[in-house]
């Protein structure tokens, strides 16, 4: 089975504040130009709070 596309996952705990969304997105964005493929689909952030 081949991958389409990866899914980054960050934990949090304590309140949001906005720049947790910036470093979600610093690794997706490395993600993608690092290990993604062209025929892959773009990365997608999760952001959870356990």
């Amino acid at each position: 089975m081949r991958s389409t596309g990866y899914v980054v996952v960050e934990l949090k705990t304590g309140k949001f504040r906005p720049e947790h969304l910036g470093q979600l997105n610093y690794y997706v964005t490395v993600v993608n130009d690092k290990m993604r493929l062209p025929r892959q689909r773009p990365t997608v952030g999760i952001l959870a709070d356990p």
